[in-house]
């Protein structure tokens, strides 16, 4: 696979917070560079971007509580925490998908997602909302929001688009995130359905799979340069487009072993 342009950590890859030494509107530089991406059209697109939905302020913001969850809710919820840079492209991506493909469970599996760089309030990139509508998928979340530590620490799962969104988690919460903080691609390739057998609350059931995804991770082989999505902030629409794709199948083989039937 080709590699993407690599995980923005300068000012150069992050327009929004330097440019020729002035501030940038981040969402400006959202659009911008987001529209370059050939799928539906933007004014299809741009009605979802800032889109609120409704929200349990009880749980972490930015957690989206179906309105057909029963009164008082889900007595424990697990709650998914999905990370990467600028919360505009990889995680935004991930959990829309991940709630659209567990959306029979969507009373007690809780999804949300943060960047350790973002800038609060920005909307999901427009390729990003294409590529969801191209999948009949809805596009989610009310905008950007920086990662922080009583995230990390309502979190039952931390799922980091690269090693650093993993480690940043960690640093935040040691104790907690330590056991269930992985990048996609190695909780992807680390979770089994055998892990839940006979498992059939799903709350339950995601609980097991992170236990054992976490008791594998010693014994199992996962190059450390292996185990990135790197950031497509700034790359060619068809390597953005890429990058999403490899999104989609990680999500797919990260829900599958939810199944249970």
């Amino acid at each position: 696979m080709t590699a993407l342009v690599g995980d923005a950590r300068s000012t150069e890859a992050r327009p929004w917070l330097v440019e020729s030494g002035e501030h940038v509107d981040p969402t400006r530089v959202a659009r911008s560079e987001a529209l370059a991406y050939c799928g539906p059209d933007p004014a299809d697109v741009a009605p979802f971007l800032m889109e609120p939905v409704s929200m349990n302020t009880d749980i972490a913001p930015h957690v989206l509580v179906s309105s057909a969850s029963p009164p008082g809710g889900c007595v424990s919820p697990f709650r998914v925490l999905v990370v990467c840079t600028g919360n505009i492209y990889r995680s935004p991506l991930a959990e829309c998908l991940l709630r659209h493909r567990l959306v029979e469970h969507r009373q007690v599996i809780h999804l949300g997602s943060a960047g350790t760089r973002a800038v609060t309030g920005v909307p999901m990139a427009a390729a990003v909302a294409s590529f969801l509508l191209g999948r009949g998928v809805r596009p989610c979340g009310v905008g950007s929001r920086r990662l922080t530590k009583e995230m990390v620490e309502s979190a039952d799962l931390v799922l980091g688009a690269a090693t650093e969104h993993r480690e940043a988690a960690v640093r935040l919460s040691p104790v907690r995130a330590l056991p269930r903080a992985f990048t996609f691609r190695e909780f992807a390739r680390l979770v089994r359905a055998e892990d839940a057998a006979g498992v059939v609350d799903p709350a339950a059931r995601f609980v097991a799979l992170v236990q054992g995804a976490a008791a594998r991770r010693g014994a199992v082989s996962t190059r450390m340069g292996d185990v990135d999505v790197n950031d497509p902030l700034g790359a060619p629409p068809p390597r953005v487009h890429e990058c999403l794709i490899q999104i989609e199948e990680i999500v797919e083989r990260i829900a599958a072993p939810m199944q249970t039937g």
